[in-house]
């Protein structure tokens, strides 16, 4: 297929809209590892309700340590496009991208090659699935922000 054809079906969104494509996005991942650690706590560990509360509270820290920052920059950066109607997906720039398949393949791999006890990584999923929730909440209070400039 010719680069026209992807120009023309290319879906475009509103800069202030890509907003709700990362929070989604953020959702998804966060939901997946968040529900993940907490069913693979649950079913393998004694402990539970303690590893969990301890996984949140790092979680916490995590967003307000780094979440929060790298969030902020890609609202900057989207509100700083020149093309006013971008693909749905630049909500991500090219480091994001790489980053996200980054940690995907690296916990794909973790799990399938056992080498981190499991309810350490459980946990783990936790701790990362709480950041990107609070950072997917983050996107749709930006969200709601840009519509009351307009």
């Amino acid at each position: 297929m010719n680069k026209k054809f992807f120009e023309t079906y290319k879906l475009k969104v509103a800069n202030k809209n890509l907003l709700i494509a990362a929070f989604f996005a953020w959702t998804i991942a966060g939901v997946i590892l968040f529900g993940r650690g907490m069913a693979g706590l649950l079913g393998e560990h004694f402990f539970f309700l303690r590893d969990a509360i301890i996984a949140i509270l790092l979680g916490f820290v995590f967003y307000l340590i780094l979440f929060s920052r790298i969030v902020s920059k890609h609202v900057i950066r989207i509100f700083s496009m020149k093309d006013t109607r971008p693909f749905i997906l630049a909500f991500f720039d090219k480091k994001g991208w790489i980053m996200m398949f980054s940690m995907i393949t690296m916990g794909i791999t973790l799990r399938k090659l056992n080498i981190i006890n499991h309810e350490w990584l459980f946990s783990f999923y936790i701790t990362m699935g709480t950041p990107l929730l609070i950072s997917a909440f983050q996107f749709l209070v930006e969200w709601f922000g840009s519509n009351d400039k307009n």
